[in-house]
């Protein structure tokens, strides 16, 4: 750990490339600087920032360093934003799982993306008011030929997907949400969404 340095009780920091010492001269380059020469210059060596404890906080106080425990408020804004940084991770980790494609149990590997889905609906429509009796549908893995009986569930795995997934989050949130202070840095946010994803299978039928 490099050596911190105070002047005139500011914040520790490693010396500057270029110190200036009292008879006006300077010097360049901390690895040539000489003890005498630093604290010509003003600088006062310090001993290293000590580790707080989790419920700790450490300052500079000018001439050392300070820890103190945290306020409550400092305490209660720490956990307040650990429980937003889960609710933002989940939330990205239910679109990359929305949008990351399907296997049906044809073989067919579905993307789920949104422009994706979008197709998927509107070549449903299609089949079902009679536009044509077939289309092709360009899957992940190759180009399929398609009716009405194969794109309906396809279609609604897609759907079934996606309601799952946010079903899976609202399941998530509310279980970050009843998080005390204390489990929030321990709580794996992807193995609780997969946990909740997979109490989903089989649950077929309507939101």
């Amino acid at each position: 750990m490099a050596q911190l340095y105070t002047k005139g009780g500011s914040t520790p920091v490693t010396l500057p490339f270029r110190i200036k010492l009292s008879d006006g001269r300077s010097r360049t380059d901390p690895a040539s600087f000489t003890a005498e020469e630093i604290a010509d210059a003003g600088y006062v060596a310090v001993s290293p920032r000590p580790a707080p404890g989790p419920d700790q906080f450490v300052s500079w106080g000018g001439s050392d360093w300070v820890v103190r425990a945290k306020t409550a408020a400092e305490l209660a804004a720490e956990a307040a934003a650990a429980r937003s940084a889960l609710h933002t991770q989940l939330a990205g980790y239910r679109w990359g799982v929305e949008t990351g494609g399907i296997t049906l149990p044809t073989g067919i590997e579905v993307a789920t993306d949104d422009r994706s889905k979008a197709l998927i609906n509107g070549a449903l429509e299609s089949l079902e008011r009679g536009y044509y009796t077939s289309t092709k549908f360009k899957a992940v893995n190759g180009t399929f030929t398609l009716t009405l009986a194969e794109m309906a569930p396809l279609a609604e795995a897609v759907s079934l997907h996606v309601r799952d997934c946010f079903s899976a989050e609202s399941t998530v949130a509310a279980q970050i949400d009843t998080l005390t202070d204390a489990e929030l840095s321990g709580f794996d946010v992807v193995a609780a969404f997969d946990a909740a994803m997979a109490a989903q299978a089989g649950q077929g039928g309507g939101v």
